[in-house]
Protein backbone atom coordinates (compact mmCIF):
# COMPACT_ATOMS: atom_id res chain seq x y z
CA UNK A 1 0.00 0.00 0.00
CA UNK A 2 2.89 2.64 0.90
CA UNK A 3 4.46 1.69 -2.51
CA UNK A 4 1.34 2.31 -4.42
CA UNK A 5 0.81 5.66 -3.20
CA UNK A 6 4.45 6.67 -3.58
CA UNK A 7 4.11 5.22 -7.14
CA UNK A 8 0.66 7.28 -7.47
CA UNK A 9 2.67 10.77 -6.61
CA UNK A 10 5.13 10.13 -8.82
CA UNK A 11 2.54 9.78 -11.84
CA UNK A 12 0.93 13.10 -10.43
CA UNK A 13 4.60 15.10 -10.77
CA UNK A 14 5.30 13.90 -13.86
CA UNK A 15 1.88 14.78 -15.77
CA UNK A 16 2.22 18.35 -13.84
CA UNK A 17 5.59 18.74 -15.79
CA UNK A 18 4.71 18.07 -19.09
CA UNK A 19 1.73 20.64 -19.07
CA UNK A 20 3.64 22.95 -20.38
CA UNK A 21 3.61 23.50 -24.08
CA UNK A 22 7.12 23.27 -25.60
CA UNK A 23 7.46 24.84 -28.84
CA UNK A 24 8.12 22.84 -31.86
CA UNK A 25 11.77 22.86 -33.26
CA UNK A 26 11.56 24.92 -36.72
CA UNK A 27 12.65 21.83 -39.71
CA UNK A 28 14.45 22.64 -42.39
CA UNK A 29 11.00 22.58 -44.83
CA UNK A 30 9.36 24.84 -42.19
CA UNK A 31 6.72 22.01 -40.95
CA UNK A 32 6.42 21.67 -37.42
CA UNK A 33 7.72 18.80 -35.88
CA UNK A 34 5.50 16.40 -33.17
CA UNK A 35 7.59 15.26 -29.89
CA UNK A 36 6.44 11.41 -29.41
CA UNK A 37 6.89 11.15 -25.59
CA UNK A 38 9.44 8.86 -24.84
CA UNK A 39 7.65 5.66 -22.40
CA UNK A 40 10.86 4.07 -22.02
CA UNK A 41 12.37 6.56 -19.57
CA UNK A 42 9.92 6.33 -17.40
CA UNK A 43 10.36 4.60 -13.81
CA UNK A 44 7.97 1.40 -13.53
CA UNK A 45 6.35 1.51 -10.32
CA UNK A 46 7.44 -0.64 -7.64
CA UNK A 47 5.88 -3.98 -7.03
CA UNK A 48 3.01 -4.19 -4.84
CA UNK A 49 3.96 -6.66 -2.16
CA UNK A 50 0.77 -8.71 -0.46
CA UNK A 51 0.65 -9.24 3.21
CA UNK A 52 -0.39 -12.82 4.33
CA UNK A 53 -3.39 -12.93 6.30
CA UNK A 54 -2.92 -14.12 9.92
CA UNK A 55 -5.87 -16.68 11.11
CA UNK A 56 -8.57 -15.02 13.52
CA UNK A 57 -7.62 -16.59 16.73
CA UNK A 58 -10.03 -17.85 18.59
CA UNK A 59 -10.27 -17.54 22.49
CA UNK A 60 -11.40 -20.64 23.93
CA UNK A 61 -14.09 -20.29 26.48
CA UNK A 62 -12.96 -21.32 29.86
CA UNK A 63 -15.32 -24.32 31.27
CA UNK A 64 -16.62 -24.45 34.78
CA UNK A 65 -15.57 -28.15 35.47
CA UNK A 66 -17.67 -28.16 39.00
CA UNK A 67 -20.58 -27.07 36.76
CA UNK A 68 -19.82 -29.41 34.32
CA UNK A 69 -20.24 -31.88 36.77
CA UNK A 70 -23.37 -30.42 38.73
CA UNK A 71 -24.94 -30.80 35.53
CA UNK A 72 -23.62 -34.26 34.67
CA UNK A 73 -25.18 -35.70 38.32
CA UNK A 74 -28.13 -33.76 37.50
CA UNK A 75 -29.34 -35.32 34.06
CA UNK A 76 -27.90 -38.94 35.60
CA UNK A 77 -30.61 -38.66 38.30
CA UNK A 78 -33.20 -37.54 35.77
CA UNK A 79 -32.46 -40.67 34.00
CA UNK A 80 -32.86 -42.95 37.24
CA UNK A 81 -36.31 -40.84 37.74
CA UNK A 82 -37.37 -41.87 34.82
CA UNK A 83 -36.41 -45.33 35.01
CA UNK A 84 -38.14 -45.92 38.36
CA UNK A 85 -41.46 -44.34 37.25
CA UNK A 86 -41.18 -46.77 33.99
CA UNK A 87 -40.56 -49.63 36.17
CA UNK A 88 -43.77 -48.83 38.85
CA UNK A 89 -46.14 -48.23 35.85
CA UNK A 90 -44.87 -51.75 33.93
CA UNK A 91 -45.61 -53.30 37.63
CA UNK A 92 -49.13 -51.57 38.28
CA UNK A 93 -50.46 -52.92 34.49
CA UNK A 94 -48.91 -56.13 35.81
CA UNK A 95 -50.72 -56.37 38.92
CA UNK A 96 -53.83 -55.07 37.68
CA UNK A 97 -53.96 -58.15 35.19
CA UNK A 98 -52.88 -60.55 37.66
CA UNK A 99 -54.83 -59.64 40.65
CA UNK A 100 -52.84 -60.31 43.96
CA UNK A 101 -54.98 -62.45 46.11
CA UNK A 102 -53.61 -63.27 49.92
CA UNK A 103 -54.71 -66.96 49.11
CA UNK A 104 -52.18 -68.63 46.56
CA UNK A 105 -54.36 -71.45 45.97
CA UNK A 106 -57.63 -68.65 45.13
CA UNK A 107 -58.15 -70.46 41.87
CA UNK A 108 -58.45 -74.41 43.29
CA UNK A 109 -61.20 -73.13 45.55
CA UNK A 110 -63.89 -73.36 43.25
CA UNK A 111 -65.60 -70.13 44.60
CA UNK A 112 -68.21 -68.57 42.31
CA UNK A 113 -67.47 -65.40 40.50
CA UNK A 114 -69.44 -62.82 38.68
CA UNK A 115 -67.78 -61.94 35.47
CA UNK A 116 -68.59 -58.78 34.07
CA UNK A 117 -69.40 -58.07 30.11
CA UNK A 118 -67.33 -56.55 27.71
CA UNK A 119 -68.00 -52.64 27.18
CA UNK A 120 -71.56 -52.44 25.54
CA UNK A 121 -72.66 -49.57 23.77
CA UNK A 122 -75.99 -48.34 25.01
CA UNK A 123 -77.11 -45.98 22.71
CA UNK A 124 -80.27 -48.28 22.17
CA UNK A 125 -80.53 -50.05 25.33
CA UNK A 126 -83.18 -48.87 28.18
CA UNK A 127 -81.38 -50.41 30.95
CA UNK A 128 -83.48 -52.16 34.21
CA UNK A 129 -82.28 -49.09 36.14
CA UNK A 130 -84.07 -46.57 34.20
CA UNK A 131 -87.69 -45.20 35.14
CA UNK A 132 -90.39 -44.35 32.52
CA UNK A 133 -92.75 -41.73 33.23
CA UNK A 134 -96.19 -42.40 32.63
CA UNK A 135 -100.13 -41.60 33.33
CA UNK A 136 -102.75 -43.88 33.74
CA UNK A 137 -105.05 -43.36 30.80
CA UNK A 138 -107.86 -46.23 32.50
CA UNK A 139 -109.52 -45.83 35.72
CA UNK A 140 -108.38 -48.93 37.74
CA UNK A 141 -111.16 -50.96 40.02
CA UNK A 142 -109.86 -54.17 41.77
CA UNK A 143 -113.49 -56.36 41.96
CA UNK A 144 -112.29 -58.00 38.80
CA UNK A 145 -108.84 -59.00 37.17
CA UNK A 146 -107.96 -56.83 34.00
CA UNK A 147 -105.65 -54.55 31.97
CA UNK A 148 -105.00 -50.49 32.10
CA UNK A 149 -103.67 -48.43 29.70
CA UNK A 150 -100.66 -46.17 30.53
CA UNK A 151 -99.17 -43.43 27.68
CA UNK A 152 -95.43 -42.25 28.51
CA UNK A 153 -94.82 -38.66 29.64
CA UNK A 154 -91.42 -37.74 28.89
CA UNK A 155 -89.25 -39.29 25.83
CA UNK A 156 -86.82 -41.88 27.07
CA UNK A 157 -83.04 -41.19 25.30
CA UNK A 158 -80.64 -44.71 24.96
CA UNK A 159 -77.29 -44.27 27.43
CA UNK A 160 -75.46 -41.39 25.35
CA UNK A 161 -78.31 -39.53 25.23
CA UNK A 162 -78.88 -38.99 21.49
CA UNK A 163 -81.07 -41.22 20.32
CA UNK A 164 -84.47 -41.50 21.04
CA UNK A 165 -86.01 -44.79 21.97
CA UNK A 166 -89.53 -44.27 23.32
CA UNK A 167 -90.72 -40.86 22.37
CA UNK A 168 -93.96 -39.24 24.34
CA UNK A 169 -97.05 -40.51 23.92
CA UNK A 170 -96.14 -44.55 23.36
CA UNK A 171 -99.19 -46.76 25.36
CA UNK A 172 -98.42 -49.48 27.74
CA UNK A 173 -100.60 -52.13 28.48
CA UNK A 174 -100.53 -53.61 31.92
CA UNK A 175 -102.96 -56.06 33.88
CA UNK A 176 -103.57 -56.25 37.17
CA UNK A 177 -105.30 -58.57 39.42
CA UNK A 178 -107.23 -58.44 42.82
CA UNK A 179 -106.21 -57.41 46.44
CA UNK A 180 -105.68 -61.11 48.33
CA UNK A 181 -105.83 -59.76 52.41
CA UNK A 182 -108.15 -57.82 54.11
CA UNK A 183 -105.35 -55.70 55.29
CA UNK A 184 -103.59 -54.82 51.29
CA UNK A 185 -103.73 -51.36 50.42
CA UNK A 186 -101.61 -51.58 47.38
CA UNK A 187 -102.21 -52.37 44.07
CA UNK A 188 -99.89 -55.19 42.16
CA UNK A 189 -99.56 -54.07 38.11
CA UNK A 190 -97.22 -55.05 35.74
CA UNK A 191 -96.31 -54.12 32.11
CA UNK A 192 -96.12 -56.61 29.25
CA UNK A 193 -96.12 -54.65 25.86
CA UNK A 194 -95.07 -51.38 24.58
CA UNK A 195 -96.45 -49.93 21.52
CA UNK A 196 -94.49 -46.89 19.96
CA UNK A 197 -95.95 -43.66 17.68
CA UNK A 198 -94.75 -45.04 14.64
CA UNK A 199 -95.93 -48.27 15.11
CA UNK A 200 -92.83 -50.12 16.88
CA UNK A 201 -94.23 -52.99 18.95
CA UNK A 202 -91.79 -54.46 22.07
CA UNK A 203 -92.67 -56.69 24.83
CA UNK A 204 -91.56 -56.26 28.24
CA UNK A 205 -90.67 -58.95 30.84
CA UNK A 206 -93.11 -58.23 33.40
CA UNK A 207 -91.96 -54.30 34.23
CA UNK A 208 -93.31 -53.12 37.76
CA UNK A 209 -95.63 -50.37 37.93
CA UNK A 210 -94.79 -47.99 41.14
CA UNK A 211 -95.62 -44.55 42.50
CA UNK A 212 -93.78 -40.84 41.88
CA UNK A 213 -91.48 -42.54 44.44
CA UNK A 214 -90.32 -45.71 43.44
CA UNK A 215 -92.60 -47.86 45.81
CA UNK A 216 -94.02 -50.64 44.13
CA UNK A 217 -98.09 -50.98 43.69
CA UNK A 218 -100.23 -47.93 43.37
CA UNK A 219 -103.00 -46.79 46.34
CA UNK A 220 -106.03 -45.58 45.58
CA UNK A 221 -109.50 -45.38 47.30
CA UNK A 222 -110.02 -49.25 49.50
CA UNK A 223 -113.17 -50.70 49.93
CA UNK A 224 -112.74 -53.04 52.91
CA UNK A 225 -116.70 -54.68 52.01
CA UNK A 226 -117.37 -54.27 56.15
CA UNK A 227 -121.31 -55.10 55.72
CA UNK A 228 -120.91 -57.83 52.63
CA UNK A 229 -118.21 -59.74 54.89
CA UNK A 230 -120.28 -59.24 58.34
CA UNK A 231 -123.35 -58.07 57.59
CA UNK A 232 -125.01 -61.21 56.78
CA UNK A 233 -123.53 -63.48 59.94
CA UNK A 234 -125.00 -60.51 61.85
CA UNK A 235 -128.08 -60.97 60.76
CA UNK A 236 -128.12 -64.87 61.27
CA UNK A 237 -127.24 -64.47 64.29
CA UNK A 238 -129.44 -62.00 65.80
CA UNK A 239 -132.50 -64.19 64.68
CA UNK A 240 -130.55 -66.91 66.53
CA UNK A 241 -130.80 -65.18 69.59
CA UNK A 242 -134.58 -64.22 69.05
CA UNK A 243 -135.28 -68.02 68.64
CA UNK A 244 -133.48 -68.80 71.68
CA UNK A 245 -136.01 -67.10 73.43
CA UNK A 246 -138.89 -69.26 72.55
CA UNK A 247 -137.49 -72.27 74.23
CA UNK A 248 -138.05 -72.82 78.10
CA UNK A 249 -138.20 -75.15 80.31
CA UNK A 250 -141.02 -76.50 82.80
CA UNK A 251 -141.19 -75.85 86.56
CA UNK A 252 -139.50 -79.90 87.06
CA UNK A 253 -137.44 -79.14 83.85
CA UNK A 254 -138.99 -81.84 81.94
CA UNK A 255 -140.72 -79.54 79.41
CA UNK A 256 -138.97 -77.88 76.96
CA UNK A 257 -139.65 -76.46 73.26
CA UNK A 258 -138.02 -78.37 70.45
CA UNK A 259 -139.06 -76.07 67.84
CA UNK A 260 -137.43 -73.10 69.13
CA UNK A 261 -134.43 -75.77 69.95
CA UNK A 262 -133.84 -76.77 66.60
CA UNK A 263 -134.83 -73.56 64.69
CA UNK A 264 -131.59 -72.28 67.23
CA UNK A 265 -129.08 -74.46 66.55
CA UNK A 266 -129.62 -74.07 62.39
CA UNK A 267 -129.21 -70.80 62.46
CA UNK A 268 -126.42 -71.07 64.56
CA UNK A 269 -124.60 -73.62 61.97
CA UNK A 270 -125.74 -70.76 59.06
CA UNK A 271 -124.13 -68.08 60.48
CA UNK A 272 -120.60 -70.34 61.23
CA UNK A 273 -121.25 -71.10 57.35
CA UNK A 274 -121.54 -67.25 56.07
CA UNK A 275 -118.45 -66.55 58.13
CA UNK A 276 -116.40 -69.37 56.89
CA UNK A 277 -117.32 -67.71 53.69
CA UNK A 278 -116.64 -64.44 54.15
CA UNK A 279 -113.23 -64.85 54.18
CA UNK A 280 -113.06 -64.83 50.55
CA UNK A 281 -114.63 -61.57 50.46
CA UNK A 282 -111.79 -59.19 49.30
CA UNK A 283 -111.76 -55.52 49.58
CA UNK A 284 -111.72 -53.35 46.34
CA UNK A 285 -109.09 -50.86 45.83
CA UNK A 286 -110.46 -48.25 42.94
CA UNK A 287 -107.40 -45.92 40.99
CA UNK A 288 -108.74 -42.85 39.17
CA UNK A 289 -107.88 -42.18 35.65
CA UNK A 290 -104.54 -39.63 35.03
CA UNK A 291 -102.53 -40.98 38.05
CA UNK A 292 -98.82 -40.06 37.71
CA UNK A 293 -96.87 -43.24 38.12
CA UNK A 294 -93.65 -45.18 37.16
CA UNK A 295 -92.67 -47.98 35.50
CA UNK A 296 -89.77 -49.95 36.22
CA UNK A 297 -88.49 -52.24 34.11
CA UNK A 298 -86.95 -55.96 35.84
CA UNK A 299 -84.61 -56.38 32.72
CA UNK A 300 -82.91 -54.22 29.68
CA UNK A 301 -85.16 -53.21 26.77
CA UNK A 302 -83.68 -53.34 23.68
CA UNK A 303 -84.36 -51.21 20.65
CA UNK A 304 -84.13 -52.55 17.14
CA UNK A 305 -83.34 -49.50 14.56
CA UNK A 306 -83.73 -49.12 10.90
CA UNK A 307 -80.52 -50.52 9.08
CA UNK A 308 -79.65 -48.66 6.26
CA UNK A 309 -79.08 -49.92 2.98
Amino acid sequence: MRYAVIFISLLVLSGCGDDKPKKPAPSQQGNPVIQIPDFQNEVPPPPVVKQEEKPPVIIQPRVDQDALRRAELAAQQQRERLASTNNRTVLASQQAKTPQTHNQNYQSLKIGQDVSTLPVNRDFIITADRYIYATLIDSINSEIPGRAIVQVDRAIYGGSGKQELLPAGTKLICSYGSLQNIGSTRLNIQCTRGIRPDGVSFLLSGALVADMSGRTGLIGSVDRRFFERYGDAFVVAVLSSLSSLGSFKSPDGSFQSTAAENLANNLGEVTASILEESKNVKPIITIPAGTKIVIAPITDIFIRQVEQP
